[in-house]
């Protein structure tokens, strides 16, 4: 069941699984992504905890509006806001890709003292995502901006299983292996002509936040978790994390790309069980 809390003139989309008597974890998705990329995991939690999985303003079920702030900084304080209005004092946060790299923000600079864990799956730390992605995806993100009808005429690309393996190559080690229906809505969500703006303006944010500096901030538990074959961020990113914050808890899958939530479910719902029962 989709639910939606307002903040100022826009809207956010957001999913809930578990009792609200239960400690509390919010999901954060990605680029080009949406709040379902969340789902198995949250069924997985449920028992034991109170999820969360929103839509950033821009994606998914949300708000889109073609002059709103989709800087890391405003996510991460629209993500804040959501946790105010749960009535959530202290909760645990998870993001994937670019919702690590909010996450990360939000603990770092927003709210340090009621972050209790933080998992980064495949989380963005320096902006700078693979060459690949740099120099083929965005530069379709690019063109998209100004020429709409390029996400319609992926999107109806997209549903051949051969196109649609190259076209999402960087997504996993080998996608072939992936269920092919399994993933339907990601493609649907990442082809969506309503995100032209806002997935532009979201990578643009995404190269000009490096979170180095900003690393030394985190003071919980986390867990950070990446495919080795990851043709997205870099490896080396999760890498940073674990060099910088002592307390970081490092798991690196092999045969797993971008998504280990999708391609290793087992071996990562294992990890998390642990690190949020902890």
């Amino acid at each position: 069941m989709t639910d939606f809390i307002e903040l100022d003139a826009d809207c956010l989309a957001y999913t809930a699984a578990g009792r609200p008597s239960r400690q509390p974890i919010l999901f954060v998705h990605g680029l080009m992504s949406h709040r379902g990329v969340w789902a198995r995991t949250m069924e997985a939690l449920q028992d034991e905890h109170y999820c969360v999985a929103i839509d950033l303003l821009g994606f998914g079920d949300s708000s889109k509006p073609a002059k709103g702030d989709y800087s890391i900084r405003a996510q991460a304080e629209r993500v804040l806001q959501t946790a105010d209005r749960l009535g959530f004092a202290q909760f645990g946060l998870a993001g994937h890709s670019m919702g690590g790299q909010i996450a990360m923000y939000l603990e770092a600079n927003l709210a340090p003292h009621r972050v209790r864990q933080l998992a980064s799956v495949s989380g963005v730390v320096t902006g700078r995502l693979s060459a690949y992605v740099r120099l083929a995806n965005m530069q379709l993100v690019r063109t998209g901006r100004y020429f709409p009808w390029f996400y319609e005429l992926f999107h109806t690309l997209s549903r051949q299983p051969r196109l649609a393996n190259w076209m999402f190559n960087v997504w996993f080690a080998d996608p072939a292996k992936v269920p092919f229906e399994s993933w339907a809505l990601d493609r649907r969500q990442a082809m969506n002509p309503a995100i032209y703006v806002s997935a532009y303006e979201a990578y643009r944010t995404i190269k000009a936040t490096d979170l180095t500096p900003m690393l030394k901030g985190l003071s919980m538990p986390v867990l950070a978790i990446q495919g080795e074959q990851d043709g997205t961020v870099p490896v080396t990113d999760t890498r940073l994390l674990k060099e910088h914050v002592p307390q970081t808890d490092l798991v690196l899958f092999e045969q797993c790309g971008h998504f280990p939530m999708y391609e290793t479910f087992e071996t990562y719902i294992k990890c998390m069980k642990a690190f949020f029962q902890n």
